[in-house]
């Protein structure tokens, strides 16, 4: 399982209380991200099934973290396929290594890092709680991470890596 460790006192006390995130395996998770004017914290990472898809994991607390909702979403980017101009397979991500921000709107962007030649996003408009998606981006990279951080005047900075894979054997 997926475990959250709380404690009152702070960093150094041993007066740690463990919370359970979810039965399943998570891992690449995030730093969690809390927003104080709906008084939640969120945090993302994945979860591979044993068929060997890589699933985005979404958890959420309003209650500082002492108990935590996790829903696992279902739909990833499409599967890569081998044809023009690429010429051999790679590895399969799915939907992997999440980042997100929120909107002054309220809606919440996730970016992921897939197989295919562009990252795809996913849109929440109920803090997180559902999530459509994914949708193809603009923005070129091949399994290569995302990163978003919202700046203090509400612009959106974006990191990632505008690449292609090592050169595809035929």
């Amino acid at each position: 399982g997926t475990w959250a460790i709380l404690n009152d006192e702070g960093f150094g006390s041993e007066n740690n209380r463990f919370v359970k995130l979810t039965d399943k395996h998570i891992h690449i998770m995030k730093q969690p991200y809390f927003f104080e004017d709906i008084d939640r914290w969120i945090i993302l990472g994945q979860y591979r099934k044993e068929t060997g898809e890589t699933h985005i994991m979404v958890s959420y607390s309003d209650d500082d973290g002492e108990s935590w909702t996790t829903n696992i979403l279902e739909k990833y980017a499409p599967v890569f396929e081998v044809k023009p101009p690429h010429k051999g397979l790679r590895w399969e991500q799915y939907s992997c290594e999440p980042s997100m921000v929120r909107l002054d709107s309220g809606e919440m962007v996730m970016i992921v890092r897939t197989a295919q030649d562009y990252h795809y996003k996913y849109r929440s408009l109920d803090n997180g709680e559902t999530w459509t998606g994914p949708e193809r981006t603009n923005f070129h990279g091949t399994i290569t991470m995302p990163v978003l951080h919202k700046l203090s005047d509400g612009r959106i900075l974006f990191f990632w890596c505008n690449t292609q894979p090592l050169a595809e054997l035929d």
